[in-house]
């Protein structure tokens, strides 16, 4: 998660040292309290540069300047030090007492900005820190994003790192062109995809190059949060409960793949039957010899007629009869 975080706060400064627009958004959703100066050209930001800053911005206007501490938060609670509402914010290690004591001299207007964590109560100056605390959400960043092509990463990326505010894809009418692996669809849908149908921090990425044959996906583990406990007692799994994402031969085109990590061939043999009754169009391979006491039922397609690749993959845990997270 602090890997995410970090990666987050990189692209937003990436992008805001190359996107004015966007620069000018993320300080007006994010970084401005009332009353402060207009940004300035004169602006910089910095990822990291202290233990307590995630990013860090300073606004030097000619009246005052100001310093801005952003700490990003992805499905993740702030730690008292971190959290302006807690009294260890204040305190000798907090982060609050260390920004004032690094900065805040004669001319300086501190301000600290809580991005994406759970909702805190803040007060306006906390424990007699010199410093003004304000929470925003990733909705509030998300909410009229600029439309440049560099600012469409950047909210893929953030879409790609679990925050929902971004949903890691327009992925409405993306299909993955058969002639050319496009990575940027291929992650969106891969991501999209993984929301819809599992329950969040039991993925887990998996790419590789084995034997002339590429695949990129996500491995399905076990939970008992719905619908991976359905499709457990259906796949009866040793360990993970399985795989779905794209492959092919290096150079061939790429198929649309779901892969069942079954317990036993029984098991295997009636999913296979079921989906044979309900898929059209598919491939259902469960002839392959078992490896490590796992049976895999293999179903894959090179085309259908789905608007895009994400309902494809949405459709196969349809046929199974079991929920979505839609």
């Amino acid at each position: 998660m602090n890997e995410s975080e970090r990666f987050a706060a990189a692209a937003i400064a990436f992008t805001w040292q190359h996107q004015l627009q966007f620069r000018e958004h993320f300080w007006n959703r994010i970084c401005s309290f009332k009353g402060d100066a207009s940004l300035t050209d004169r602006a910089e930001i910095f990822v990291e540069p202290y233990r307590w800053a995630d990013l860090l911005i300073t606004n030097p206007a000619p009246s005052e300047a100001f310093v801005y501490v952003v700490e990003l938060k992805i499905h993740a609670s702030l730690e008292d030090i971190q959290n302006p509402a807690k009294r260890q914010f204040g305190l000798a290690n907090g982060y609050g007492r260390l920004f004032a004591a690094n900065f805040g001299f004669h001319g300086e207007a501190l301000r600290f900005v809580v991005l994406g964590a759970k909702p805190v109560r803040l007060r306006p100056h906390p424990w007699t820190l010199p410093v003004r605390v304000a929470q925003r959400n990733w909705r509030d960043l998300a909410a009229s994003f600029p439309i440049s092509s560099i600012c469409k990463d950047l909210a893929l990326s953030l879409g790609m790192l679990g925050i929902n505010a971004f949903p890691a894809a327009e992925v409405t009418n993306m299909k993955v062109d058969t002639r050319q692996i496009e990575l940027a669809k291929t992650l969106a849908i891969i991501r999209e995809t993984e929301r819809r149908l599992w329950p969040r921090n039991r993925c887990k990425s998996d790419v590789g190059f084995e034997k002339g044959d590429w695949f990129i996906g996500v491995e399905l583990q076990r939970t008992e949060v719905e619908p991976a406990r359905s499709l457990q007692k259906l796949v009866q799994p040793r360990w993970s409960v399985g795989w779905f994402g794209y492959q092919g031969e290096e150079g061939g085109p790429p198929s649309l793949a779901f892969w069942f990590y079954c317990g036993t061939s029984e098991g295997r043999r009636k999913i296979a039957s079921k989906l044979r009754h309900r898929l059209k169009g598919c491939s259902i391979d469960a002839t392959r010899p078992p490896e490590y006491d796992e049976f895999y039922l293999v179903v894959t397609a090179r085309r259908h007629a789905f608007n895009n690749d994400c309902e494809w993959f949405c459709n196969v845990f349809r046929k199974l009869g079991l929920p979505l997270n839609e």
